[in-house]
């Protein structure tokens, strides 16, 4: 990790634990039909830069 990178990767870390809850909206369309959810999650960190988003039908 370089040194700038290293900087962006605290400064990304304080300004998140400011946020109360990050949340994201996904959104897909299934047979011609919107579908949405929120998510939210934890910030690990930003290395490996891996997001991962399963959804089970009930």
């Amino acid at each position: 990790m370089t040194a700038a990178t290293a900087a962006l990767t605290d400064t990304f870390r304080e300004v998140m634990a400011g946020v109360c809850t990050p949340v994201s909206v996904v959104t897909v369309m299934v047979d011609g039909r919107p579908h949405g959810t929120t998510v939210s999650g934890s910030w690990p960190g930003l290395w490996p830069k891996i997001n991962q988003l399963a959804r089970e039908k009930i």
